[in-house]
């Protein structure tokens, strides 16, 4: 059911109620907020010592460019590197409004180590560092931290006047956050979403998204009591997927796989996923604040970035215009959330149903100050897939001293941990309900809002709509309905049951809970038995319930004005409009045909175009109908308006080749769809590969790429040659070598040429290009073999890492003209 929602004035959706938590004072007036953040962290550089990358730099100013272009407010947040650049200083000088936010991006620096007086932790090696315990704050000792903090804010200030709001990094420690809180009025931090091991970071079994105020003694973890908690509230980065960014690890099919806003990965671009994204935060019944945040480093570059980041700001836009999110700076975001709450709020966060529908899963979460449970809906058995508890005495690992490995972890205290818990050879563990038989029970599977702080995931019977059982979550427990066990499958962290209690210890620290209703009838490491009373299990979670009023004293006294916040739009008249979009895009079309190309815009305008490769002006020709094509051409198109503003060029290379022939290869091809483009047939489809590696026109290998072609009849070919891509960053570069073999047929065939290409970086950090081997013979059958190298040479950004992805997308086969 999909509560009705009221528009208030200030264009923010909201729903109306009141709550109260019995014994704790929390009673108020409260409404459905949800908050989007456009957040884009800015380095100079991906790697050490830092060093000026045009790419980078143009990156951002696209990402600028596009923000504008909606009239949305974005943070801007900036690593040291960026921060001390004069050209990007002058880059946000001149493209940033009012209403934006220029941040601290939390990486550590050479340059920052030496201004601070720290010795900086980062070598020089032979092999690809993830740089976790150099280029992070909880690589140093607590004093040391503080000192990078003076020395940040120092240039900081020195730059644009003032001191920066809010404050991100992948992994933000509480020393840091609280000293530049206290010193420099720091209002907002940011930190990386849920993921194990990515990037050398394990952050798990926090507030699952959305914002908290986090313990002193611990950044991942919301506080339960204000003398104990940072006031300043932490925000999860990069828009994680409810059901199946936290089944990381546990489903075979998802390996590699991000699921996340970040327009750089597939999710992120994908309009039906996001409109079911953005649906989970609006039209869900669900409490608290939904949360989502937008955007990209921009050392993922515009050409992987562009695809996801312009139709999430579209669809953001429209979202914003209708009142059911509110887009705003993350400074902005953090000082309503102070003035609002005294406490972390209970939230949910959910979907009912799945944008896959392969799997067709639903997820609900439950996050208070006290705990959080996941839940996972599968073939109509609800369970549950996660579960921590939150206890302001457990302490991050790099509070006191600096970490000493090369990975880092932060955790909670977990009930439920089946990344961790899972045995080789055994099905992962759950929280389940079973019946006197051992059997779940199966239906349809609700999840809802009962009041602003009580949550609710039921099971119904599909035909009758009959209860058949449930769980209610209030801030510090919840509650099992229905005559079932509950059965957790395995619990290693068990240490005893004494009575009620089952204490549990993790990483040296005891914590328990308390089951207030029902029987414990089985405990121990392999698993855990809680029988019903009267057709309830009741466990406490909290040794206490969060104390004293929710929300602070001034929004008690006028709600009103932090309710009805909305979002506040920045001109647009003076920003240049999209180019046009060429359809079909670059790609090849059979020799002795012609093709028709159609131009499409955003905007009403004039659109002028070239096909010589020069770019349109005035003077060009007008695009009135399609454009008919008959030889190799390269299309050029602007969008001209009535005021005055012209787009950027779009531009497209259109080849007439040979496509009738029959392919055969050896090779092993990526099993994934978004690099096997159908087989080794693959490279006679008609779209080229762009610049971004994930557009589908790809056909990736870690082997040697060799394909053999027979032609329907030997014929003369003036040259043969294949679209290769190059991409460092991710792995992918051109072949050390290619070789082009040429006979009669595929049993005659002999070496007729080998280019050896350049062991150097390429004009571009992502470049496609095409090799050619002239050819001037008759040809029955050929074969190219494009020989990788065994490791990503010194000057990639993986350097020394084996795994070297070869990326081909066209053969080209040029028929000598009759």
């Amino acid at each position: 059911m999909i509560r009705k929602i009221r528009l208030c004035a200030g264009g923010n959706g909201g729903r109306q109620g009141r709550f109260s938590l019995s014994g704790a004072g929390w009673e108020a007036p409260m409404k459905k907020t949800v908050i989007v953040n456009i957040y884009n962290f800015i380095r100079k550089s991906h790697e050490e010592p830092s060093r000026f990358i045009q790419d980078d730099f143009d990156t951002i100013q696209k990402q600028i460019q596009v923000v504008r272009q909606y009239g949305l407010p974005a943070t801007y947040a900036l690593k040291y590197d960026a921060l001390t650049d004069e050209r990007y200083q002058k880059l946000l000088r001149e493209n940033t409004d009012p209403q934006d936010e220029i941040s601290a991006w939390w990486e550590i620096t050479r340059e920052l180590c030496e201004k601070a007086g720290v010795s900086f932790r980062g070598k020089v090696t032979e092999e690809f560092d993830e740089r976790v315990n150099s280029a992070y704050s909880i690589g140093y000792e607590p004093e040391e931290r503080r000192r990078l903090v003076d020395a940040y804010m120092d240039t900081f200030r020195e730059v644009f006047g003032r001191y920066p709001q809010s404050i991100g990094s992948w992994v933000l420690d509480t020393v840091t956050l609280e000293y530049a809180a206290r010193k420099y009025g720091i209002t907002a931090g940011a930190t990386c979403r849920d993921q194990i091991g990515t990037d050398g970071f394990t952050l798990w079994g926090g507030y699952p998204n959305g914002v908290y105020y986090p313990s002193r003694l611990n950044e991942n973890l919301p506080a339960q009591a204000v003398e104990n908690q940072l006031p300043v509230p932490v925000f999860r980065l990069l828009g994680p997927d409810p059901i199946y960014n936290f089944e990381q690890n546990l489903r075979p099919d998802l390996y590699g796989m991000v699921f996340t806003l970040e327009p750089a990965w597939l999710t992120g671009r994908d309009e039906k996923w996001i409109s079911w994204m953005f649906d989970n935060l609006t039209r869900e019944d669900a409490l608290g604040i939904g949360y989502a945040q937008v955007g990209q480093e921009n050392n993922f570059l515009w050409e992987n970035i562009g695809p996801g980041y312009i139709p999430q700001l579209a669809y953001l836009a429209r979202l914003a215009r209708e009142g059911s999110i509110r887009v705003e700076t993350m400074a902005a975001s953090g000082a309503w959330f102070r003035k609002k709450y005294r406490l972390t709020p209970p939230m949910t966060w959910q979907a009912s149903r799945d944008w896959d529908a392969a799997h067709d899963l639903c997820a609900q979460w439950y996050a208070s100050c006290c705990y959080r449970i996941g839940f996972l809906g599968e073939a109509g058995r609800l369970r549950v897939r996660d579960f921590f508890l939150y206890r302001d005495e457990y302490p991050s690992r790099y509070r006191e001293h600096a970490m000493t490995s090369t990975k880092s972890t932060f955790d909670a205290l977990p009930v439920l941990y089946p990344q961790l818990w899972k045995q080789p050879g055994q099905p992962r563990p759950f929280i389940r309900l079973l019946d006197e038989r051992g059997r779940e029970p199966e239906g349809t599977i609700r999840f809802y809002a009962e009041s602003e702080t009580i949550a609710r995931a039921e099971l119904t019977d599909p035909g009758s709509g009959k209860f058949l059982a449930g769980f209610r979550m209030r801030p510090d427990g919840l509650v099992v309905e229905g005559e079932y066990t509950l059965v957790f499958d395995r619990l290693p962290v068990f240490r005893r049951a004494d009575g009620p209690r089952i204490e549990m210890e993790h990483e040296g620290f005891a914590y328990h809970l308390t089951v207030e209703k029902g029987t414990v009838t089985k405990a121990g490491a392999e698993g855990v038995c809680i029988a019903p009373a009267d057709g309830k299990i009741s466990l406490r979670l909290a040794d206490l319930p969060p104390a004293g009023p929710l929300y602070t004293p001034q929004y008690l006294q006028d709600p009103a004005p932090l309710d009805c916040v909305g979002t506040v739009w920045k001109p647009t008249d003076r920003i240049p409009p999209f180019p046009p979009e060429m359809c079909p895009a670059a790609c090849i079309f059979p020799s002795g045909t012609q093709a028709e190309i159609t131009l499409h815009t955003r905007q009403e305008g004039i659109v002028r175009y070239t096909t010589d490769g020069s770019v349109p002006d005035e003077h060009a020709p007008v695009y009135t109908g399609p454009i008919t094509l008959r030889e190799d051409t390269v299309l050029s198109a602007r969008l001209f308006l009535p005021d005055g503003r012209c787009s950027e060029v779009a531009r497209a290379r259109y080849r007439f080749v040979l496509t009738e022939m029959e392919l055969q290869s050896p090779t092993r091809f990526d099993p994934r769809a978004v690099f096997s483009r159908g087989g080794i047939r693959g490279l006679l489809a008609p779209r080229r590969g762009s610049c971004d590696y994930l557009c589908g026109e790809w056909l990736g290998t870690l082997q040697d790429l060799d394909v053999t072609a027979v032609l329907p009849h030997p014929q003369e070919i003036e040259s043969i040659g294949l679209g290769f891509l190059s991409h460092h960053r991710s792995g992918i570069v051109f072949p050390e070598y290619i070789e082009l073999f040429t006979g009669p047929d595929a049993a005659h065939l002999t070496l007729k040429d080998t280019l050896r290409l350049p062991c150097a970086p390429c004009e571009r950090e992502i470049v496609k290009k095409d090799f050619v081997f002239p050819v001037g013979e008759r040809v029955g059958s050929f074969r190219v073999v494009a020989h990788r190298y065994a490791r990503m040479p010194a000057w990639c950004a993986y350097k020394g890492v084996p795994d070297v992805f070869t990326m081909a997308d066209t053969l080209l086969v040029k028929p000598k003209d009759p």
